[in-house]
Formats: C-alpha cells, structure tokens, sequence
C-alpha cells in the first residue's frame, strides 16, 4: 500500500485507530506513523431542549460550508472533509445546512438520525444553538471523528451528549 501511493505521488497516509486497539496501534508506529491528535464519536440522545427555537434555520449547504471553511480551526478528519461532503450531496438524503449568527453545520438525516458532517462556531453558546436546531430534525444525533479539545465536545457533554469512542488519527509521511 506504502509502495503504490508513493507510485501515485502522495505524500502522506492518515488513518485513525480505536485508542483500545493497541495491537494495531503498535503496528503502525513500527511502520512509522505518528500520532497527530485524539479524536471522539460523540452522541446525543433525545434533547430536552433549553431553548424555544421552533423549526432549525436553514441555509443551502453551499453557504454553510462556505462559513465552515472559513471559521475551521484545524483540517477535518476525513468522515467530514469537504470531499466527503461533495459525495454525500450525490446521495439520497442529501445533506442539509443550519446557519446562525456565529456558526453553521451541515447534517445528514437518515431514518430519523441526525449525523452532524461539519460543524463550526465562534462560541460554545453558538455550539449549543446549532445542536439544538438539529436535533430537532431527529434523535439521536451522531458527530464523528471530533478532535479531542474541540469546543463543540464541552457543548455537546453540557447537553447531555456523551463520547461513545476514542480514535487516533495517525500519519505517515511517505
């Protein structure tokens, strides 16, 4: 695999493995992958909402990950890069967007389950506010893959949310 995508020009792998996986862990530090960050599956179940928001606020997907892109602190996992998102707008149910005065997401809501593909926020109030609104589209509501100190983690727990997994995110410079 290291041989091929040196044969394609990349220059560097990146995979996550599940913190308890220690095993797998060690294999890939002796193939010289390093670590870069820790990254949590977060959900939430059904939502007492502290707020009277009545229907989320939408935006088309183009400009919620247009504010997303702008206000990201760090590059996304690759469950919620942007080319993950240019796929999941080819498939049924297409994604949809929330923006507020502050942030934006973009979820996808599959069987009455909201999963959260990219999400960003100026404050932890603004976090709580987009969650809100979009677990008003249905529960449980799922984010992948968010690094460990993410404000949107502290919002998600004071709601009620909890971390069902640890990763972590490896690379290998080729």
């Amino acid at each position: 695999l290291h041989e091929a995508a040196r044969r394609l020009g990349l220059e560097r792998i990146w995979l996550e493995v599940i913190e308890e996986n220690v095993a797998a862990r060690r294999l890939y530090e002796k193939l010289g992958y390093e670590h870069v960050r820790d990254l949590e599956v977060w959900s939430l179940g059904d939502l007492v909402a502290q707020s009277n928001y009545l229907l989320p606020a939408r935006a088309t997907v183009a400009e919620a990950n247009a504010w997303i892109r702008q206000h990201r602190r760090e590059r996304e996992p690759w469950q919620r890069s942007d080319a993950t998102l240019a796929r999941l707008q080819e498939l049924e149910p297409e994604p949809q967007a929330i923006v507020v005065y502050g942030g934006a997401a973009v979820v996808r809501v599959t069987g009455g389950r909201v999963s959260v593909v990219q999400i960003a926020a100026t404050s932890e109030n603004v976090y709580r506010e987009l969650f809100e609104r979009a677990a008003k589209l249905g529960t449980p509501l799922t984010l992948l893959n968010l690094p460990a100190d993410d404000p949107a983690g502290a919002a998600l727990a004071r709601l009620g949310g909890r971390v069902d997994l640890r990763q972590h995110e490896m690379v290998l410079e080729l």
